[in-house]
């Protein structure tokens, strides 16, 4: 078994602080005019500090915005967001396994929206489109089966594996004395920590540095049976101790799945790190900043302008609040205000356009739908988020892969360890081939589009079934589909729940007895003719048939 100490990971640890680069310095710098509620990277601040003032929001609201419109395309609040379904055309079919990933899917929702998953989905898309990167947690809680956190990036360092996926994540955090007997335990605790927690002075107010360190176990069998060879390898280490907190008495636990999961909105092939559209709009923002701050002043110019004085003439000292009176000796000049006469509207129509340009810059414009009067057909608004979509679905597709995919996995063992989830059927033993479908707006727009594609092509073959006669026309066109496999995934592409499709087994069924009463009723209808034909032929029909009895 691979055992590190508390110096080992302390060393790996500040190699990974070193690996950053710029990153912290250009967190900061979104941060200080998107973020200023989260704006602690290279600068710490007291709770409640009030933020430098940089004359805009727009910033900050597009970092909202688009957290929220990429939250509604996914995760949906009055449907599902996800399904779990199989590779295996047979087992998709079999009535025990579609019962068992419906409900398993049902609770997965059900767990997500009963516990702090929601505001803490939301606080990692805002991170991901102001710094670019996001530190996502899930695991058993105390009053819940399962907890999920979104912890900020200054405290998240990692590492990538020979695929550059992320494999490592070191979190460093702080806890007080207290907080770290209710989480560790006091026999696992060192004598700093305890000497503090002894104190009442201290033991709520002075706070200790501690690290997670999570990466692939490398004594891991595979079997995710025992703790001490599971996936992951997990060490907590006290800092100031400079030691490793043992865990159900082993200096390390065992995480049958990725407890982290590192998502980036975008990301450069030379880079770990995430890029984002404040990072593309930042010069964008401290222009329209500046032209604020511009427009600011030349407001102060118009409402409170430079009184022109002559040289003498004036009884000093000078008042120019409201209602106040100037004394001028009778031989004096007049006092008057400087005419301001800057271009306040060029200043306008610069502010207005960078702020388009900022909102463009967040793919707010994909959220919208037209904002004209023009009717357009189903059609042609799918034609057009289509095109809209095309920005969008590689960062969709990067969330589902870096997030939800091994997010929902860990979910699953999380809860299933709790004995929150139903037993698995016996098909599904040993069977890997079950994956995710995701039925937010986005990929039910793409769905859609796949649907109407399939509608338009029908509607452009109308004319050759008008011109060819609609029976002969529709049989020969028809041969070039599989119906029944068009017709399920039309369902599911609308977002019929999947317990509403009739199994593939039931359709047979109620195909062949269907056969079966065609065929018997077009027995029926025939007899008379064929008892009539014999007799007209003067043949007895065979003995015991049913023309027999027909002729009798």
């Amino acid at each position: 078994m691979t055992v590190m100490t508390a110096e080992e990971l302390l060393a790996r640890f500040e190699q990974y602080q070193d690996s950053r680069g710029n990153f912290p310095q250009l967190w900061q710098d979104c941060a200080d005019y998107g973020m200023p509620g989260n704006r602690q990277y290279t600068v710490r601040h007291t709770q409640g500090q009030p933020q430098d003032d940089t004359f805009q929001t727009v910033a900050e609201n597009c970092i909202i915005d688009l957290a929220a419109g990429l939250y509604s395309y996914m995760f949906p609040t009055d449907s599902k967001a996800f399904i779990l379904s199989i590779d295996d055309e047979e087992l998709s079919e079999n009535d025990n396994v579609k019962q068992y990933l419906s409900k398993v899917t049902d609770k997965l929702h059900y767990y997500m929206t009963q516990s702090n998953f929601r505001h803490t989905f939301f606080e990692l898309l805002k991170s991901l489109a102001g710094i670019g990167t996001g530190c996502f947690y899930s695991g058993p809680g105390k009053k819940a089966p399962i907890k999920f956190h979104s912890f900020h990036m200054s405290t998240t360092y990692i590492d990538i594996d020979d695929d550059e996926d992320v494999d490592t994540v070191f979190r460093e955090f702080e806890y007080t004395a207290k907080q770290a007997v209710q989480k560790f335990g006091k026999e696992n605790l060192g004598e700093q920590v305890l000497s503090a927690y002894a104190d009442p002075k201290r033991v709520s107010s002075e706070k200790f540095k501690f690290l997670h360190a999570c990466y692939p176990n490398p004594d891991a069998d595979g079997q995710n049976t025992d703790p001490l060879t599971a996936d992951y390898i997990s060490y907590y280490v006290c800092v100031k101790d400079k030691m490793i907190i043992k865990q159900n008495g082993f200096d390390h636990s065992g995480e049958f799945e990725a407890p982290y999961q590192i998502i980036r909105f975008d990301k450069d092939a030379l880079e770990m790190y995430g890029r984002c559209p404040m990072m593309k709009m930042l010069s964008d923002v401290k222009m329209l900043s500046q032209l604020r701050f511009i427009r600011v002043k030349a407001w102060d110019k118009m409402c409170d302008p430079p009184l022109v004085l002559p040289d003498d003439g004036s009884i000093w000292p000078l008042s120019t609040a409201p209602g106040s009176i100037l004394h001028i000796l009778p031989s004096g000049e007049k006092p008057f205000w400087f005419e301001f006469k800057g271009n306040l509207q060029g200043i306008n129509d610069a502010i207005d356009r960078t702020t388009i340009d900022v909102k463009e810059g967040f793919f707010l414009d994909l959220f919208d739908l037209p904002q004209d009067d023009k009717e357009r057909t189903a059609t042609e608004i799918l034609a057009r988020m289509e095109q809209k979509l095309r920005k969008l679905t590689p960062i969709i597709g990067r969330l589902q892969s870096e997030l939800f995919g091994p997010l929902i996995h860990r979910m699953i063992g999380v809860l299933g360890r709790a004995n929150k989830l139903p037993e698995v059927p016996e098909e599904l033993q040993g069977n890997d081939s079950v994956r995710i479908e995701y039925l937010g707006k986005i990929a039910l727009v793409l769905k859609a589009l796949e649907v109407q594609g399939f509608v338009i092509t029908m509607e452009q073959l109308m004319p050759i079934i008008e011109r060819q006669g609609a029976e002969q026309a529709i049989a020969q066109i028809t041969d070039n589909f599989e119906l029944d496999k068009t017709a399920r995934n039309m369902a599911r592409a609308n977002g019929v729940p999947a317990d509403w499709i009739r199994a593939k087994e039931d359709v047979d069924g109620i195909r062949q007895q269907r056969g079966q009463m065609q065929q018997a009723l077009t027995v029926s209808e025939q007899l008379p003719n064929l008892g009539k034909a014999y007799q007209s032929a003067g043949k007895a029909p065979e003995e015991g048939s049913l023309a027999e009895g027909m002729a009798a």
